[in-house]
């Protein structure tokens, strides 16, 4: 007789399994791509660096293309699991210390992941027809966690009564073009001193934080 959990168990092992070898391809081809550039990445390399063959990695991801696709998604899924995780020890904070807590997750992840920026750029460059970036895709699939904690923000009064969809905007595009700007621009500061630079100009100095708040600095 077939023992149904040790089935279950078997099933859920190789199911794990599984996503570590995808997770380690990405891994690999992310770096690829960034040091060689999209049209200079020849899927060979990739499999050479993992030791497997370049027919396993097709059996995955049947061309280039969407290799390079899965990796800019996976980066930005590995975002917002770190943002999230990071969020859930710090949930019985208040609301604006949980943003700069945010703000610092968000600059440290990309501090620690720049392959994904380049890829960033490389998507734009070589797929300039698409309709939408990937980065943007994800964006909006979050739009409305991001804005109910906006507006938590906002009934905690610690920042302006304010439009929520508009405060949403500024606050993505400060952090979206800080991290490209920088990128392009060189590395006078780290990523982490752009994260106190914009928690010292958004929230300390304008965003009417209380006295309590500013404490928080």
């Amino acid at each position: 007789m077939v023992d149904s959990t040790s089935v279950a168990k078997s099933a859920k092992s190789a199911a794990a399994g599984e996503k570590s070898r995808v997770d380690e391809i990405l891994k690999v081809a992310t770096s690829v791509f960034a040091r060689n550039g999209y049209r200079n990445t020849d899927v060979q390399e990739i499999a050479d660096e993992l030791g497997i063959g370049k027919a396993t990695i097709y059996r995955k991801f049947p061309t280039k293309q969407e290799l390079f696709f899965a990796a800019v998604d996976r980066g930005m899924e590995r975002l917002h699991e770190h943002l999230d995780c990071e969020s859930l020890e710090h949930l019985a904070r208040p609301p604006i210390d949980r943003l700069r807590m945010a703000i610092r997750e968000y600059f440290k992840f990309f501090e620690m992941n720049p392959d994904l920026v380049e890829l960033f750029f490389q998507e734009r460059a070589e797929f300039s027809d698409r309709p939408e970036m990937t980065f943007f895709v994800h964006k909006k699939r979050r739009l409305a966690k991001t804005r109910q904690f906006i507006q938590e923000l906002v009934d905690s009064g610690a920042v302006r009564k304010v439009s929520v969809e508009k405060l949403s905007d500024i606050f993505g595009y400060a952090l979206y073009g800080c991290l490209f700007v920088h990128h392009l621009t060189g590395k006078e500061k780290t990523l982490t001193q752009r994260a106190e630079d914009i928690i010292e100009i958004l929230i300390n100095d304008l965003l009417s934080v209380d006295g309590a708040s500013k404490k928080g600095r």
